[in-house]
């Protein structure tokens, strides 16, 4: 069947083009059209048929499977095809919308059920349920060709471009793995199937050290030692720094202050310090976001730690030189409950390299009271010469448990 496209006129009646015939032998079906400033047609879909139309194709051959992919390229004048190729593995694949920028690349997203589809500088390169693909403008080779998407089904319903070659795509998985980034304001599945949010950039010149922090346990309401990241502008042009902020889950359990200014020269680094202060036990996940003029931005710096109410008067606990078989003076370490509920124990011992030269009797029972305190007596006994080393372990339900105190001393 013809296909025919109305144009506008400045005369009264209106033009009419015909387009080419396309479609093969079996079923297809296009889903998606877009026009670049030029009047070139692309068009994606899915295709059953082996004698699918190609033409300068990167995939001239029909992957299989039932439906493939295609994208098609057609001239401003609706006579002849730029390119027009397949796209797809040996299983279900299709094309659901199509996108085109400046230069007249096309970005094309969709699903695919393909452990084999064509993949190209990916930046996932193992099975997920969408795919997101760019075409050169004359169709000769794909540009970068990626899964996106975790182990389940998904699909790639609508793509757009952004002037400086970034995609931004839309669709629905069912995958509770889908790959988030550490600034996304949902980083898990709710339902069966959730949408999805993605941009992609083909490049970006900011680079930092280290890409991700984890804080050491932290008593609540108690701020850490700070943690520095150095970001760096690897590009040829200065970089604007619009924000520099924390998002994610438990923004509000960490904060950041930075030398980064509103702009970084080309080759210049800055640095960002991030503290932990937790206001709740538990373990606690955030980001440090920089919203800046790079085309990946927001970048993001992943951070997590976990809080606790359980806080204790020493860290360690040093016996120094003891004569072997002979029982040291017992040393104290007062174990303090800085929650508003009770605090439940469920043990407390002796662990780590030499448990047997180590002993401890304690006050604090099953459980203490909110803001209460115990007191935990540990001797040392040292069976051989040398150095001797335990850990006083408290499993309990205050958050990063088991607390632990380290226990150090030499036989003599």
């Amino acid at each position: 069947m013809k296909t025919l496209l109305s144009q506008s006129s400045t005369q009264t009646a209106a033009r009419w083009l015909t387009l080419p015939n396309l479609g093969g032998s079996k079923s297809d079906s296009g889903k998606s059209v877009t026009v670049d400033s030029a009047g070139n047609t692309y068009i994606t879909g899915v295709t059953g048929s082996i004698d699918f139309p190609t033409v300068n194709a990167v995939q001239p051959t029909y992957g299989g499977g039932g439906v493939d992919a295609f994208v098609t390229k057609i001239n401003p004048g609706g006579n002849a095809f730029i390119y027009s190729t397949y796209l797809g593995g040996s299983a279900v694949d299709g094309g659901e919308n199509i996108a085109v920028d400046s230069a007249g690349n096309a970005y094309v997203t969709g699903s695919t059920a393909s452990s084999d589809f064509p993949i190209v500088n990916a930046i996932q390169h193992t099975y997920g349920g969408a795919f997101v693909t760019e075409i050169n403008a004359v169709g000769s080779a794909l540009v970068y060709s990626t899964y996106l998407g975790g182990s389940g089904a998904g699909n790639g319903y609508g793509v757009a471009v952004y002037s400086t070659g970034s995609a931004y795509v839309t669709g629905d998985t069912g995958s509770k793995n889908f790959p988030t980034t550490p600034a996304a304001f949902q980083r898990s599945a709710k339902g069966k199937y959730d949408a999805f949010f993605a941009k992609i950039a083909q490049q970006t010149f900011v680079s930092f050290s280290p890409t991700k922090f984890m804080f050491s346990l932290q008593v609540i309401g108690t701020i850490s030692a700070a943690k520095n990241v150095t970001l760096t502008n690897n590009g040829s042009g200065t970089l604007t720094i619009n924000k520099i902020y924390i998002a994610g889950l438990n923004p509000g359990d960490f904060a950041e202050t930075n030398t980064c200014g509103a702009a970084l020269a080309s080759g210049a680094s800055c640095t960002i310090s991030v503290t932990f202060t937790p206001t709740a036990d538990g373990s606690k996940t955030a980001a440090v976001a920089i919203s800046d003029s790079d085309t990946a931005s927001p970048q993001a710096i992943a951070l997590s730690g976990t809080g606790t109410v359980v806080s204790f008067s020493k860290s360690r606990l040093s016996f120094g030189s003891q004569q072997v078989g002979t029982t040291s003076a017992p040393q104290n370490v007062t174990l303090t409950n800085v929650g508003s509920t009770q605090l439940n124990f469920t043990g407390i011992s002796i662990t780590g390299a030499d448990p047997g030269d180590y002993s401890q009797t304690n006050t604090c029972g099953t459980s203490i009271a909110a803001y209460a305190s115990c007191t935990i007596t540990v001797t040392f006994t040292p069976a051989a010469t040398g150095s001797r080393t335990a850990t006083l372990s408290i499993t309990d339900s205050g958050g990063g448990s088991p607390q632990k105190v380290g226990l150090t001393g030499t036989g003599s």
